[in-house]
C-alpha cells in the first residue's frame, strides 16, 4: 500500500510507466501530464482515486493508457483537454481503458477526433447518455 510519488516525474525521459496491481492509493500526480516522452501508462488493478489529471490524453506520444480496475471518479472531459486543440487530430493514442471505475457523466464526443484509437473500453462505470 502506497501512493504514486510526485518524484516519478523527475524521470522526464520515461517512455513507459507500469505500476499495475500494486495496491496503490491516492491520485495520479498532475505532473504526469508534463512527461511528454510517455508512450504507455499502465496503472490498472490498484485503488487509485480522484479525477483523471487535466490533459492526460493530450500527451503527444501517448499510445496506450490502461487505468482499469481502480476507483476513479468524475468525468472524462478534463482528461481529453489539449494545450493546442489542433494537435488532437494527430494524437497517436491507440488504446484507452478505464473499465471498472466510478466515472460518470456523458462519454465525450471528442473521442471521435483520435484517428489512431483502436480500443476504447469505458465499461463498468456510471456513464449516461441521451
Amino acid at each position: 500500500v502506497g501512493t504514486i510519488p510526485d518524484e516519478i516525474c523527475l524521470f522526464s525521459s520515461l517512455e513507459e510507466i507500469n505500476l499495475s496491481n500494486n495496491q496503490l492509493e491516492g491520485s495520479i500526480p498532475e505532473c504526469l501530464t508534463t512527461m511528454t516522452s510517455l508512450e504507455n501508462i499502465r496503472l490498472s488493478g490498484n485503488m487509485l482515486t480522484g479525477t483523471l489529471p487535466t490533459g492526460l490524453l493530450g500527451l503527444p506520444n501517448l499510445r496506450r493508457i490502461n487505468l482499469e480496475n481502480n476507483e476513479f471518479t468524475g468525468s472524462l472531459d478534463n482528461a481529453i483537454t489539449f494545450d493546442d486543440e489542433s494537435k488532437m487530430g494527430s494524437s497517436p493514442l491507440q488504446f484507452f481503458s478505464v473499465k471498472q471505475n466510478e466515472l460518470e457523466g456523458t462519454v465525450p464526443s471528442t473521442f471521435a477526433n483520435f484517428p489512431s484509437l483502436e480500443t476504447l473500453d469505458l465499461s463498468e462505470n456510471k456513464f449516461e447518455g441521451d
